[in-house]
Order: structure tokens, then sequence, then C-alpha cells
């Protein structure tokens, strides 16, 4: 059953007087997971979820935490920020500009988004820009440093706005990224691997729950189940309205049930048009255009609700099979 998000009052009183935790991490994520977080401990409790912060540490140890991560932080941006002669090199100015394309491409409705008050420094950008989307850029540019093997990917920026937007502070919001990257820096590869990966398990899924709706998707060719491409991608990013997407991220960051949960909230959502997609859907685009209107109009609760429901469903078929197995052996050994 779902609940209302976790209160500051209820927050206060997951920590002693020295700021550690005194009840389990288990019921936390769990609570988290049941309703989300209310908007005034996000900048707090995310940074648990996410890694940020130990879950066994003190409020002295999480301050010392904060400078040290602080001062990191500027100290990767010095790699590229203090020196002109990597800034002014082709590479750079290439790689800054597909950055800086994104990020003005990105959640601009949003009220810390939405002004153009200052001139834009990219002397090929004919718009002007604000403080928040050139502190975006930044904070995009020194993950480019900080991870060079992945570097920077169109996507990204829609995982480092509500982040930016939740902590405030640009130091922070990077390392928030940082471990936000670290869980799906495989959607990114440049070979598709990961993406690729997870559509096949999600076809798997699919496969073995419904299978009539798997005979309907093969029939329409729409078994790659491309439609989900983004979805997985930037984690329903796109979908969901504002406060839907953080509220899906935060309960997706618990793993209460399953690390692999976003492909439940994919099921979920397919499921719950299975009826139409099965009786009035016969065309690899009629699917195709009837999931790509979907955007914005996915109510997130009774999604969740559902794919806590199809997890459950899951996990029975597994072990009912997993007994027919042993059954099986037992018979075969007599």
């Amino acid at each position: 059953t779902r609940r209302e998000p976790v209160s500051p009052e209820e927050w206060v009183l997951f920590f002693d007087e020295e700021g550690k935790l005194c009840v389990s991490v288990d019921h936390i994520r769990q609570l988290v997971f049941r309703g989300g977080l209310h908007a005034d401990i996000r900048i707090e409790a995310w940074k648990f979820l996410l890694g940020i912060y130990p879950w066994d540490s003190t409020f002295n140890e999480r301050e010392a935490m904060r400078r040290s991560r602080a001062e990191a932080y500027y100290n990767i941006k010095a790699n590229w920020f203090d020196h002109p002669e990597i800034r002014n090199t082709k590479d750079f100015e290439d790689e800054k500009h597909r950055i800086d394309k994104d990020v003005h491409r990105t959640d601009r409705s949003q009220e810390a988004f939405v002004g153009e008050d200052l001139p834009n420094p990219d002397p090929l950008m004919a718009v002007g820009t604000n403080a928040n989307l050139e502190i975006m850029k930044d904070i995009l540019v020194t993950y480019n440093f900080h991870n060079t093997e992945l570097g920077y990917v169109q996507g990204m920026s829609d995982l480092l706005a509500p982040l930016f937007v939740a902590m405030g502070d640009e130091a922070m919001a990077f390392w928030a990224f940082t471990a936000f990257m670290d869980r799906v820096q495989s959607n990114f590869f440049m070979d598709q691997s990961g993406m690729h990966g997870q559509l096949k398990t999600l076809d798997s899924l699919i496969h073995f729950m419904d299978p009539e709706l798997y005979k309907r998707l093969e029939d329409t060719e729409t078994s790659n189940l491309f439609f989900c491409f983004r979805w997985l991608l930037v984690w329903f990013k796109r979908e969901f309205e504002w406060e839907d997407v953080i509220r899906l991220w935060e309960v997706l960051w618990t793993d209460h049930l399953s690390d692999k949960m976003i492909l439940f909230i994919a099921l979920a959502v397919i499921d719950a048009h299975r009826k139409t997609i099965l009786e009035e859907l016969n065309q690899f685009d009629e699917i195709l255009k009837y999931i790509n209107d979907l955007t914005g109009n996915i109510p997130l609760e009774p999604t969740l609700e559902r794919a806590e429901v199809l997890f459950y469903q899951f996990e029975r078929k597994v072990r009912a099979m997993q007994h027919k197995k042993a059954m099986l052996q037992e018979q075969l050994e007599i």
C-alpha cells in the first residue's frame, strides 16, 4: 500500500542527538519506497539514498564529508576551468558546445532554468543564458573530466537537472549526479550494450509474465521494445510530470524490492494498456504512436502500485517454477 511522503517531522526522529541513525536502513528504504519524501528533506535524504553519506555517519562526520566533497569537486573542475590552454582546444570547444546545446534544451519550463538574463559565453550560441544553466554546463564539463572513459553523452543533462534543483549547490549536485551515473552509466555506453541488455531483460520479462501480450508485440514487430528505449535511458524523465519524476526516482533509489524495479515500472505502463494493445492496435505504427502519446499522461501512483503487484506476481511464478523443477528432479531420482 502507498502512503504519504516521509515528513520532516518523521525524518528528524530517525536520528539521535549525534545524528546517528536509530532505526534500520531497511525501515527508511521501505517508507520512502511506499511514499517518497517531502520536498524539504530531499536535499538531505537523497545524499543517503545515493550513497554520498554513509547511513551510519554522525552530523559532524557528514559536515566534514560535505566540505571534503566540495573541495574535491572544485579540484576536478580546476583541471579545465583554470587552464585556458585546455579550454581553447578544438576538442574541448566541440564537447562544450554539445553540452551547451543540450542544457539549453533541458527543462526550460522549470523556474530555475527559465530566464536568459546573461549573455551566452559560447559564441556559437545565439541565445542568452542564466546562472543556473551555466552551473549545469560546468557540472557536466567537470563530469566529462572526472569520468574520461565515458565522457558526456546526450541525455545526461536530463538526469542532472532534478538533482541540481534539489541540491541547490554546484558541488553536491555534481556528486549526486556522479552517484546516479554510477548506477546507470551502462545506459550511455557508445555501443549501446547496456541499453540492449535492459531491453532484452524486459523482453524476457514480458514473455514470462504475459505470453499473450508478448505474441501481439511479436506479431506487430514491436517486440524489440524500441518504444521503451527512452523510458529506460533517462528513467522516464520525459514521460512523467516533473514532480512525479522526482518521486519515481527516489522510490527507485531505495532498491527496496529490487534494484531492477525500473523494468517493472516499464512493465506496469505496458500492462495498464494491455487491453487496448490486444484489442485495438494491429500495426507497428499504431502501437508506436499509442505508446509515444502516453508521454505526460502516465499517472504515477497507480503505476507504482501496479509495478509492485507485478513484482510479487513475478516472484510467485518463479517460486512455482522452482517448486515444479524440484519435484521433477525428485521423481527422476526415485
